[in-house]
């Protein structure tokens, strides 16, 4: 007669997760971990799975800037340089209406090798050029008043 015990299939599932400095997240990191449940139950997306890959930044100008004049300085930025694809097209939305600024979306397209050297040099390029033709970049600023009592 056959008789099992028991039978024990047992299936070990280890994620590792490498961030852009190839630093190592989760079972063998002693700075950082990720739970299970958190691989599991979530979507990952691997941006360097694809060849192309859009650089999302947001310019924020004064309210008394003018929308298209920024808008056009912007994509005159993002055509000049080497690295930001013609297709697809690059482009500049207005984001949303913050508290000191309206913020501009500005999306160029590139390489996925180049991502990280166009998204740094867009950024200069932005506040130099921003700065040259007059276009601020406000900050948020309070002000406050004393009073005292009499």
């Amino acid at each position: 007669m056959n008789r099992y015990v028991g039978l024990v299939i047992m299936l070990v599932v280890t994620a590792f997760l490498l961030v852009g400095c190839n630093e190592q997240i989760g079972d063998y990191s002693a700075a950082s971990s990720i739970s299970e449940s958190a691989v599991i139950n979530s979507s990952i997306k691997n941006y360097s799975a694809n060849d192309l890959r859009r650089v999302d930044l947001a310019a924020g100008i004064g309210y008394e800037d003018n929308i298209g004049t920024a808008r056009n300085l912007l994509m005159e930025i993002m055509m000049a340089h080497p690295l930001v694809l013609d297709e697809p097209a690059p482009s500049v939305d207005v984001l949303e209406l913050g508290a000191s600024t309206v913020n501009l979306a500005v999306r160029p397209w590139a390489r996925t090798a180049d991502y990280a050297q166009v998204r740094s040099e867009m950024l200069e390029q932005i506040k130099v050029r921003f700065g040259e033709v007059g276009i601020s970049m406000p900050y948020p600023s309070h002000d406050v008043y004393v009073h005292q009592a009499a």
